[in-house]
């Protein structure tokens, strides 16, 4: 019984490039497999226990302002747990000669909810102390110890840095909706303590926060509409944690990497079975005699399929756990890296999850398995004497191209040879093109995600974010020691410039297909058409009008949510502004976004719907002649009413920073692509080469030159290559839509991007790989022994 399974390794290492380039494929496979399901696991694994050790709130309920009897409503409500009530103001701090602003939170000793974590130092505990996170003290040259000193409404306090810290609630750290890329040095969160608030601002800063800790995390929606509903004294709104940024935001990211992890057997474990039917057909056919002989000794069928079992499996095994272990390390390591680049994850680190292997490990093992079964049951079916036979000749069909008289006979002998080898075993061909396509399909992929990439950046600062500058206008500002509200119409605009005003209010939509809770921004401008400073684009790429009689709504909220126009949506509206207006909207028509899922209407819409907006965002053109971009963003930063000024230019580069870690993912499965392809039609020559041996050398026999017989092979593969890449184009641009669409995010839509110059790329790179794979035949053809060859039995 030894000795049978001692051949299936003496088969495995005589066809050990074969099967080096089969495990390859399925190296990569479980690499990105088990590298994206194991960074899923690591990001959720990390976030509940970051989440459990700090007590994220479930719920944000904002007030003007927030006394005791505001905290007992709250507890009183049913599902609460736990409330706190807390301040948290923004102050800003002006030091060698740049003003940067902080997010202080109060603490205490008591406190339960939200509670920081602290890296070095200690929470501030007395009257004068503060914490702050990491980043800003890096960037600002901050150590524990030193003094700073903060200003809120022209009220000063000092502080001593007593740690640093970081904040489950602030993942991300971005000072307010112009940017979505961290600024350290000019942005930052910390904690101060509540008897320092008290003994220097005293009640001139009230309470302004109630965070909540529900007995179930998943009744936190409910909890928010319940408290929304019960209209207390000063309530401005209350928020889930679907409505936390940094929250919503790192959900995406787990959903990212299990949606990838997903497609990953199906990108690569499919062209692995296939190459391995191939392999095998291939090998056992080569093997009749001894399987005649094997079984004239008493081995019985299924010993016989065993060792060949034997083969598969050790090539899958060793595929699935090398690359699982290489994937489990080296990919989180990747992400995690490019990770750290955009949000603040304490602790964070790489865990191997070798369960993931499992399942990993059982698909393979089963497509191996199938396709050895596949090639193997209908010999193993034939009697001893009859399997170690030669297989009869089958006997010639004519190809329908030969019963075409004419054009048959007008082609020339080697082209009627090339076509008679191609289509003379169909299986053979079948299977070929099979895996080419397969490969022409991830190639397709790996390349059209870079495209897509490329294209949402150049399509949100050409086609939609015309202006030169985007301004924020502050609610209030302060005057005489009192607090103004700031009213847009009397901002005065720099000479030189000319603005579109905007306004948005955060809105909750009811998903009327999965019965969820679904936030958007609905956009107001004081023009209908926004062309000059803002596109706003049809299906068709197009630029439209605002309609008057109803909203716009994005190509994502209308796939995902199944809304089509004239449809009537019912929306609620969530926000500081004003009491909560619940009003129906009708459907006009569809625009496509991309960065942003918005809806658009025009500000008599809302004002029929009795929802006052006020237009604090301002999109700025400038005269190029009068100013540069650095110059008009000053320019509004010397106006007290603005709370945040942004140049396009930096918005963008600010997008591509925050796109490196996906150009890199793309870039990176685009290379596994082309290796996958490269193995594939490496793996595939060296099988027809080997299975027409006999052919070959009868040819060679003949005359023929090799120069020409390898012309006839390359001919042959080219054939095969450009058939399995024509049917890889459909299956290409198909998982191509479905991987964008996996990893779209809430806020993100990819743009499909144009595929035609892909294709052809794709299309070239695979002739490339063909002719770079049979320069591997040539040599074997020089070295062809006619003589050995034609020895075979007849």
């Amino acid at each position: 019984m030894g000795m049978i399974y001692r051949k299936a390794v003496r088969d495995l290492l005589r066809s050990k490039f074969k099967f080096l380039a089969t495990a390859l494929v399925i190296l990569l496979g479980s690499l990105c497999y088990i590298g994206f399901s194991s960074m899923g696991d690591i990001e959720q694994d990390y976030i509940d226990n970051y989440y459990k050790e700090t007590n994220l709130p479930d719920v944000w309920v904002y007030y003007s302002s927030a006394g005791k009897e505001q905290l007992d409503d709250i507890m009183l409500q049913k599902g609460v747990k736990n409330a706190e009530r807390r301040r948290v103001y923004d102050m800003t701090r002006k030091a060698n000669g740049r003003e940067s602003t902080l997010t202080m939170t109060s603490c205490s000793r008591d406190t339960e909810i939200a509670k920081p974590t602290i890296c070095t130092g200690y929470l501030p505990e007395e009257s004068g102390e503060a914490a702050i996170d990491v980043e800003y003290a890096e960037a600002n040259d901050i150590r524990i110890g030193d003094t700073i000193e903060l200003d809120w409404h022209n009220h000063s306090v000092e502080v001593l840095v007593t740690g640093l810290m970081e904040s489950s609630e602030h993942l991300l750290k971005v000072e307010d909706s112009l940017t979505d890329i961290p600024d350290y040095k000019v942005y930052g969160i910390g904690c101060i303590s509540e008897e320092t608030l008290i003994d220097t601002f005293g009640e001139a800063m009230p309470y302004n926060q109630i965070v909540v800790d529900a007995k179930d995390p998943a009744d936190g929606e409910k909890l928010a509409d319940a408290i929304q509903k019960e209209d207390y004294d000063g309530l401005l709104y209350a928020a889930p944690r679907s409505l936390n940024g940094s929250y919503s935001l790192f959900q995406g990211r787990i959903e990212y990497c299990d949606n990838i992890a997903a497609i990953c057997p199906v990108m690569f474990y499919l062209v692995a079975a296939v190459m391995l039917f191939i392999i095998m057909g291939n090998l056992v056919e080569g093997q009749r005699t001894q399987i005649g002989i094997m079984k004239a000794l008493g081995i019985r069928s299924r010993t016989i399929m065993g060792h060949y079992l034997l083969i598969g499996i050790a090539v899958s095994g060793v595929g699935t756990v090398v690359g699982g272990i290489l994937g489990g390390i080296l990919v989180p390591e990747f992400m995690i890296y490019a990770l750290d680049k955009q949000m603040d994850l304490p602790g964070l680190s790489v865990e191997m999850h070798f369960l993931n292997l499992i399942p990993s490990m059982i698909l393979m093992c089963a497509l191996a398995s199938f396709s050895i079964w596949m090639a193997c049951r209908k010999i193993l079916k034939e009697s001893a004497l009859s399997a170690m036979r030669p297989p009869a000749e089958k006997s010639g069909k004519k190809l329908l191209l030969e019963h075409a008289k004419g054009i048959w006979d007008s082609l020339k002998m080697d082209t009627r040879l090339v076509l008679r080898n191609i289509f003379g075993n169909k299986r053979r061909t079948f299977l070929s093109a099979v895996g080419i396509a397969s490969s022409m399909a991830l190639v397709i992929t790996g390349i059209g995600l870079k495209d897509a990439v490329v294209d949402l950046i150049d399509l949100q600062y050409s086609a939609i974010l015309k202006c030169d500058v985007r301004v924020n206008l502050a609610a209030a500002v302060e005057e005489d020691d009192e607090m103004k509200d700031v009213d847009p119409e009397d901002v005065k605009i720099p000479d030189g410039m000319s603005v579109m005003k905007s306004a948005s209010v955060l809105c909750q939509v009811k998903d009327k297909q999965l019965d969820e809770d679904y936030y958007t921004q609905v956009v107001t401008f004081d023009r209908r058409n926004t062309s000059s400073y803002y596109g706003i684009l049809n299906l068709e790429g197009e630029n439209i009008k605002i309609p008057k009689d109803g909203v716009l709504i994005s190509q994502k909220m209308a796939d995902e949510m199944g809304y089509k126009k004239g449809d009537k949506i019912k929306l609620k509206t969530i926000g500081a502004e004003q009491d909560p207006v619940t009003f129906t909207v009708k459907v006009a028509g569809i625009a496509k976004q991309y960065y942003t899922q918005e809806v658009y209407c025009t500000p008599s819409y809302l004002e029929d719907r009795d929802i006052e907006a006020p237009m604090r965002n301002f999109y700025v053109k400038y005269d190029s002649d009068r100013y540069t971009g650095k110059q008009a963003v000053k320019k509004f930063q010397k106006m007290p009413e603005v709370q945040s000024v942004k140049s396009i230019t930096d918005l963008e580069d600010d997008l591509n920073q925050y796109c490196e870690g996906i150009y890199l993912d793309t870039i990176a499965l685009a290379l596994i692509a082309m290796l996958i392809s490269f193995a594939v039609i490496a793996s595939i020559s060296a099988i027809n080469y080997t299975e027409r041996l006999r052919t070959l050398a009868l040819m060679k026999m003949m005359g023929h030159s090799n120069r020409k017989i390898f012309g006839l092979f390359i001919r042959e593969n080219l054939f095969v290559t450009i058939l399995g890449a024509l049917a890889g184009v459909p299956a290409g641009v198909g998982l191509l839509y479905y991987v964008l669409k996996a990893e779209s995010t809430d806020l993100c839509a990819f743009p499909f991007p144009a595929v035609t110059e892909n294709i052809i790329i794709s299309c070239l790179l695979l002739v490339l790989f063909t002719l770079a794979a049979n320069l591997t035949v040539w040599g074997k053809i020089k070295r062809l022994d006619i003589i050995r060859q034609m020895k075979v039995v007849e």
